[in-house]
């Protein structure tokens, strides 16, 4: 019950942190912006280096390879994510994620 309390003080002060709702609307857009952000960001990274590790694998098995496909998938995997993440990062800075509007 204590933490409940704690969390609903918080939630209290942050919600009337701008003074007027509208900036208090602008903030939590912005949080739920930043959260949305780091969830794709680590998501498509995550799920593309797990998607080239299992084909890899898939193509160990098929093709009598002791893990060199799962590392060459891992590995492309995780370039793609990258690149995807960064893809994302990069329009979310140039557009102004963070900006009002």
């Amino acid at each position: 019950m204590y933490t409940v309390y704690i969390g609903a003080q918080t939630f209290y002060a942050i919600s009337h942190l701008g003074g007027n709702n509208k900036q208090g609307d602008l903030m939590w857009r912005r949080i739920i912006y930043a959260l949305s952000l780091v969830t794709q960001l680590g998501l498509s990274t995550a799920v593309n280096a797990g998607l080239g590790w299992w084909i890899g694998l898939w193509l160990d098995a098929r093709f009598g390879r002791n893990m060199f496909f799962s590392l060459i998938g891992l590995v492309l995997g995780l370039i793609s994510g990258l690149s995807i993440a960064y893809q994302l990062l990069r329009r979310a800075l140039v557009d102004g994620g963070f900006e009002d509007g």
